[in-house]
Protein backbone atom coordinates (compact mmCIF):
# COMPACT_ATOMS: atom_id res chain seq x y z
CA UNK A 1 0.00 0.00 0.00
CA UNK A 2 1.58 3.21 -1.19
CA UNK A 3 1.88 6.14 1.46
CA UNK A 4 -1.40 8.20 1.40
CA UNK A 5 1.05 11.74 2.15
CA UNK A 6 4.57 13.21 2.42
CA UNK A 7 5.71 13.12 6.30
CA UNK A 8 5.81 16.56 8.31
CA UNK A 9 8.87 18.27 7.62
CA UNK A 10 8.77 21.71 9.55
CA UNK A 11 9.80 23.48 12.24
CA UNK A 12 6.31 23.54 14.12
CA UNK A 13 4.95 20.94 16.76
CA UNK A 14 4.89 16.85 15.57
CA UNK A 15 3.60 13.89 16.30
CA UNK A 16 5.83 10.12 15.48
CA UNK A 17 3.95 7.17 13.86
CA UNK A 18 4.89 4.19 15.17
CA UNK A 19 2.96 1.21 13.87
CA UNK A 20 3.30 -2.17 12.24
CA UNK A 21 3.79 -1.83 8.31
CA UNK A 22 0.76 -4.89 8.14
CA UNK A 23 -1.87 -2.41 9.96
CA UNK A 24 -1.20 0.39 7.23
CA UNK A 25 -4.51 0.30 5.77
CA UNK A 26 -5.80 1.01 8.79
CA UNK A 27 -3.48 3.43 9.96
CA UNK A 28 -3.52 5.15 7.37
CA UNK A 29 -6.94 5.95 7.28
CA UNK A 30 -6.62 7.48 10.86
CA UNK A 31 -3.85 9.59 9.66
CA UNK A 32 -5.48 11.22 7.10
CA UNK A 33 -8.25 12.31 9.16
CA UNK A 34 -5.53 13.52 11.85
CA UNK A 35 -3.83 15.44 8.55
CA UNK A 36 -7.06 16.80 7.79
CA UNK A 37 -7.58 18.24 11.07
CA UNK A 38 -4.45 19.74 10.95
CA UNK A 39 -2.28 17.32 12.99
CA UNK A 40 1.36 17.30 11.61
CA UNK A 41 2.72 13.89 11.00
CA UNK A 42 5.76 12.24 10.83
CA UNK A 43 5.71 8.37 9.35
CA UNK A 44 8.23 6.47 7.60
CA UNK A 45 7.39 8.10 4.79
CA UNK A 46 9.71 10.81 5.65
CA UNK A 47 12.96 8.35 5.10
CA UNK A 48 15.04 10.22 2.80
CA UNK A 49 16.48 7.33 -0.14
CA UNK A 50 19.82 6.97 0.37
CA UNK A 51 19.80 8.21 4.45
CA UNK A 52 20.60 5.94 7.55
CA UNK A 53 17.32 5.48 8.28
CA UNK A 54 18.25 4.22 12.21
CA UNK A 55 19.75 7.71 12.59
CA UNK A 56 16.06 9.42 10.55
CA UNK A 57 14.22 8.10 12.78
CA UNK A 58 15.83 8.56 15.66
CA UNK A 59 15.98 12.17 15.20
CA UNK A 60 12.47 11.81 13.78
CA UNK A 61 11.38 10.83 17.19
CA UNK A 62 13.86 12.89 19.56
CA UNK A 63 12.14 15.82 17.65
CA UNK A 64 8.47 14.82 18.02
CA UNK A 65 5.90 16.15 20.80
CA UNK A 66 4.78 12.77 21.03
CA UNK A 67 4.60 9.28 19.89
CA UNK A 68 1.33 7.90 18.40
CA UNK A 69 1.54 4.07 19.00
CA UNK A 70 -1.00 1.74 17.36
CA UNK A 71 -0.67 -1.67 19.31
CA UNK A 72 -1.31 -4.33 17.67
CA UNK A 73 -0.29 -8.37 17.30
CA UNK A 74 2.45 -7.24 14.46
CA UNK A 75 3.50 -3.72 16.02
CA UNK A 76 4.37 -5.73 19.33
CA UNK A 77 6.47 -8.70 17.15
CA UNK A 78 7.89 -6.06 15.32
CA UNK A 79 11.53 -5.21 16.58
CA UNK A 80 11.25 -1.76 14.68
CA UNK A 81 8.09 -0.46 16.41
CA UNK A 82 10.36 -2.24 20.13
CA UNK A 83 13.04 0.14 19.87
CA UNK A 84 11.22 3.01 17.90
CA UNK A 85 9.28 2.70 21.93
CA UNK A 86 12.06 1.94 23.38
CA UNK A 87 13.94 4.93 22.24
CA UNK A 88 11.24 7.44 23.07
CA UNK A 89 10.84 6.26 26.50
CA UNK A 90 14.60 6.99 27.13
CA UNK A 91 14.09 10.30 25.53
CA UNK A 92 10.94 11.18 27.59
CA UNK A 93 9.26 11.25 24.82
CA UNK A 94 5.25 10.99 25.90
CA UNK A 95 3.40 8.15 24.35
CA UNK A 96 -0.34 7.72 23.10
CA UNK A 97 -1.35 3.98 22.92
CA UNK A 98 -4.02 3.39 20.39
CA UNK A 99 -4.85 -0.02 20.17
CA UNK A 100 -6.19 -1.41 17.38
CA UNK A 101 -7.06 -5.20 18.35
CA UNK A 102 -7.43 -6.36 21.86
CA UNK A 103 -4.60 -7.83 22.44
CA UNK A 104 -2.03 -7.71 25.86
CA UNK A 105 1.62 -5.80 26.10
CA UNK A 106 4.70 -7.77 26.94
CA UNK A 107 5.77 -7.05 30.77
CA UNK A 108 8.34 -4.41 28.93
CA UNK A 109 5.68 -2.53 27.58
CA UNK A 110 3.11 -3.14 30.58
CA UNK A 111 5.68 -1.65 33.08
CA UNK A 112 5.40 1.87 31.43
CA UNK A 113 2.03 2.07 29.43
CA UNK A 114 -0.04 0.63 31.71
CA UNK A 115 -0.69 4.02 33.70
CA UNK A 116 -1.04 6.12 30.51
CA UNK A 117 -4.66 6.30 29.48
CA UNK A 118 -4.78 4.35 26.36
CA UNK A 119 -7.29 4.72 23.40
CA UNK A 120 -9.15 1.38 21.80
CA UNK A 121 -10.07 2.21 18.18
CA UNK A 122 -12.62 -0.45 17.92
CA UNK A 123 -14.99 -0.05 21.16
CA UNK A 124 -14.59 3.39 21.23
CA UNK A 125 -17.73 5.27 19.92
CA UNK A 126 -15.99 8.70 20.13
CA UNK A 127 -12.01 7.83 18.99
CA UNK A 128 -11.01 10.08 16.49
CA UNK A 129 -12.27 12.91 19.30
CA UNK A 130 -10.17 11.33 21.98
CA UNK A 131 -7.41 10.77 19.78
CA UNK A 132 -7.61 14.60 18.71
CA UNK A 133 -7.44 15.47 22.24
CA UNK A 134 -4.86 13.32 23.27
CA UNK A 135 -2.42 14.81 20.69
CA UNK A 136 -3.46 18.55 20.97
CA UNK A 137 -3.07 18.51 24.71
CA UNK A 138 0.42 20.41 25.54
CA UNK A 139 1.18 20.32 22.16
Amino acid sequence: MSKPFAAYKGVGPYMFVCYAHRDSQVVYSDLIQLRNEGINLWYDEGIQAGSSWRSEIASAIKGATKLLFFISESSLKSAHCLREIDYALSHDIEIVPVYLENVDLPDELALVLNRVHALFRETDSLYMEHLLGALRKNA
